[in-house]
């Protein structure tokens, strides 16, 4: 369970149901798009770090990131409040569907833009949420205004679609859980050209009917699972949840928590990683394995740097 206080996010606005109902109909609607194909799917060993950390000159992730065996790298985490503005964790990144240029965000822009650039990375991805209030908004905003261009959603994910070369969608979804407006925002997700994959905790069967419900309407969209076994999904097990799974063609990418906390001794080492990924694949079939968070590697480096973890996983898979 990731957990997040942020000061910056305003409260829920009212939700508007009846006004321009047919135009907001009309709106939702998004086929497939052709472009979707030529979005990056997941690596047949899927090893993924989710980075954490606000947009800063001179971090050293991104750079430590390409010396690893990583092929998927999730932003981790995106927050969207009630105007459709995006905050990358404590940092403006979109206001009024524009970028906020600044020497960080710019430079941190730079760092996302070269990822797939001289290394293994072959998808990147941009998480939403790991808070309470982000699908909330989302369900407001789609409610209010639909999922057609002119909306503020839309223009806010479309501006990052195309800012951060993203390949898909993360859903951090952990309160709100609202099956209608989440298959239409992944359905407006696929109709610009991305994927979009889940990150579980809890709540299983609401995960597999949101899954089989967005590949319903566009088949191949949702297209990975990052099941959370740590925190509050502790103890979950990576077999349990392929069983659930089933039915969707998709297997679990199972994940830990690196080393952390103010006295580095929370998580799990680079070791101890191998260790669990390996025990996880004897008892059932994965599609890769994941690590939260990378900006955690880089203050607590006794767990292991980016390279190690990511090493870690592939070995134990």
């Amino acid at each position: 369970m990731h957990i997040r206080l942020l000061s910056t996010m305003g409260g829920m606005a009212l939700l508007l149901m009846t006004m321009n109902a047919c135009q907001k109909s009309a709106e939702q609607t998004h086929p497939l798009s052709q472009t979707v194909a030529d979005a990056a799917s997941p690596a047949a060993v899927n090893v993924t770090i989710f980075t954490g950390g606000d947009p800063v000159v001179g971090s050293p992730l991104y750079t430590d990131i390409k010396a690893g065996v990583w092929t998927t790298v999730v932003l981790w985490a995106a927050h969207i409040d009630t105007a459709g503005d995006i905050n990358f964790n404590d940092s403006a990144i979109v206001k009024g569907g524009a970028w906020v240029s600044n020497s960080a965000t710019n430079a941190w822009l730079a760092s996302v833009d070269s990822l797939k650039s001289g290394s293994t990375v072959t998808r990147i991805e941009l998480s939403i949420g790991g808070e309470a209030s982000s699908f909330a908004n989302i369900e407001t905003l789609i409610n209010e205004y639909g999922t057609g261009s002119t909306s503020p959603l839309y223009k806010a994910i479309s501006l990052l679609h195309t800012k951060l070369g993203l390949d898909a969608i993360d859903y951090d979804d952990e309160s709100q859980y609202d099956s209608t407006s989440s298959k239409a925002f992944a359905a407006m997700c696929a109709g610009m050209g991305m994927h979009v994959s889940i990150c579980p905790y809890t709540n299983t069967s609401y995960w597999v009917a949101l899954v089989k419900g967005i590949n319903r309407a566009a088949a191949g969209t949702a297209d990975a699972v990052y099941l959370q076994c740590y925190d509050g999904g502790a103890g979950n097990s990576p077999s349990s949840w392929n069983s659930s799974f089933k039915a969707t063609g998709l297997k679990m990418v199972p994940g830990m928590w690196a080393i952390h906390g103010s006295e580095c001794n929370a998580g799990s080492t680079a070791s101890e990683v191998q260790t669990q990924m390996t025990a996880w694949a004897k008892t059932t079939s994965l599609a890769g394995g994941f690590v939260y968070n990378g900006n955690e590697m880089v203050g607590c480096p006794s767990g292991g740097t980016p390279a190690q973890y990511a090493a870690a996983i592939k070995a134990g898979l």
